[in-house]
């Protein structure tokens, strides 16, 4: 049975054990990252939005020059949203 608490400050853990703790530990923060990075995909769109407002100009818009970079800008937004 895995352990699912922290270890504390001062208690002894084999190295077994480390490497459980750590793949728990690990596990934790990717779900964190997936889960976040949902939220920020569907908060990209409001988010690509503001993205042209420091460029000078009357109008300044974005510009798709391949077929997928509005999925992928939509994407990268997402996960710089889910890390941060």
């Amino acid at each position: 049975m895995a352990r699912l608490r922290a270890a504390d400050f001062d208690e002894r853990l084999t190295l077994v054990e480390h490497l459980d703790e750590l793949r728990n530990r690990i596990i934790v923060v990717a779900v964190s990252v997936v889960l976040a990075g949902i939220i920020g995909f569907v908060l990209s769109e409001p988010i690509a939005a503001l993205l042209p407002a420091p460029l000078p100009g009357d109008d300044p818009r974005l510009v798709q020059l391949t077929v997928g970079e509005s999925l992928a800008v939509r994407l990268r937004i997402a996960l710089y949203v889910g890390v941060a």
